[in-house]
């Protein structure tokens, strides 16, 4: 007799699917339509799915994909759920350029194109699944060797055939070379009639937290429409269009110079897709001392929680502020308080800091916090929604 199939586990995965292939957050009533649940089954899910990490919830009732799928979106399951995360936005970029735009992802056995869109437009280049005899001609051929370490790279090399397709072929190792430095150094790559007269192509790096070139979209499109100015605005849409599908996929954290460094091996601040976790702060400087707390010759201590609101508040804006984020854009608050009836001064200062409209606020009693000189530790929940390169420069 065959063991039964679980239907839990695929109305589950069934949710998930859903989530991975849209490009905003979903509500229930949404997901239940999509799935063919009931809404009260859609809302049993999406609880248990909450509670362990698969989906995340935000404003306005709406759910994604939570921590545990972004972490799993970079073990040997990453490039199924980024290519399925990336395909609306290859669309959305295809018709926007009015080019054909295609995803490859760089593995093991070297680079699988796994995802393109061509535009409703009269004259379009076409695609290939393949790249052939002649993958060195192609920009993103360039790319995927540019990543390659040096011993790795020349052995691919020396097995490269040099056949000359078209009069602007690569056709020396030299100068092949110098076209994978220029991409290294520019960080894309063009082809310009290599492999095909009158074609052009150009391809701009993803790279994941780690710093690997883990794949690349690429632009096809006809060489008349390639003029250096066209050019730039592509590599401009292209570069958004990969934050936009990373931040999607890829869990960042952040543990910034300047900051006191947390306790434990946990991050300052970690952003997923578009919300940012900001992790449990307090007023501690770099030199461990605290803000707002006076030590008595007896050895008393007493903790100012007016001042030691007030400059935690402020470690979280410059925490916040490396990723151009504000307090304004703080969407929930957690302060736990080793002194509950401190509870207004702490109120007080919140009213300070935040000057104008609150987030939701959740404020706890503590029986105790990680250092003595510590009377109330905060974290925080923001919302975000622009682009991202890491953590700003500041002074």
């Amino acid at each position: 007799m065959a063991t039964p199939k679980n239907n839990s586990v695929i109305k589950a995965f069934d949710i998930l699917r859903l989530l991975a292939r849209s490009a905003r957050p979903l509500g229930p009533q949404q997901i239940a339509e999509e799935t063919g649940a009931t809404l009260s089954t859609t809302h049993r899910f999406l609880l248990t799915l909450e509670e362990i990490g698969a989906v995340s919830r935000q404003s306005g009732n709406l759910y994604h994909l939570g921590l545990l799928i972004s972490e799993l979106g970079q073990s040997a399951g990453g490039e199924q759920i980024l290519t399925e995360r990336a395909k609306v936005h290859i669309e959305a970029l295809a018709e926007e350029l009015g080019e054909t735009v295609s995803l490859t992802l760089f593995n093991k056995s070297g680079p699988q194109k796994v995802a393109w869109h061509i535009p409703k437009r009269p004259l379009v280049c076409g695609e290939r699944s393949d790249f052939g005899p002649s993958f060195h001609n192609t920009s993103i051929g360039k790319l995927y060797l540019s990543q390659l370490p040096a011993s790795v790279l020349e052995e691919r090399l020396s097995t490269v055939r040099l056949d000359r397709i078209t009069k602007h072929s690569v056709a020396d190792l030299d100068t092949l070379r110098q076209h994978i430095r220029d991409a290294r150094e520019r960080g894309f790559a063009v082809s310009f009639e290599e492999r095909e007269l009158g074609l052009a192509d150009l391809s701009v790096p993803i790279v994941s937290e780690q710093d690997e070139m883990i794949g690349a979209l690429t632009v096809s499109v006809p060489v008349s429409r390639f003029e250096p100015s066209q050019r730039d605005r592509m590599i401009a849409q292209v570069r958004g269009t990969i934050e936009a599908i990373v931040s999607r996929v890829f869990v960042k954290s952040y543990t910034l110079p300047g900051k006191a460094r947390p306790r434990g091996s946990f991050p300052h601040v970690k952003r997923v897709e578009n919300l940012v976790f900001v992790s449990g702060t307090s007023s501690r400087r770099p030199n461990d001392s605290f803000a707002g707390i006076t030590v008595f010759p007896d050895g008393s201590l007493f903790h100012n929680i007016f001042e030691q609101t007030r400059e935690t508040m402020l470690n979280v804006s410059d925490i916040l502020g490396t990723l151009s984020l504000s307090l304004s854009d703080i969407v929930s608050l957690e302060a736990f308080l080793i002194n509950m009836d401190e509870e207004s001064l702490f109120n007080s200062a919140i009213d300070q800091v935040f000057d104008g409209q609150l987030p939701a606020i959740t404020t706890t009693a503590a029986k105790a916090l990680p250092h003595p000189h510590q009377a109330v530790m905060v974290k925080a929940v923001a919302s975000y929604n622009g682009l991202d390169d890491g953590p700003a420069s500041r002074p």
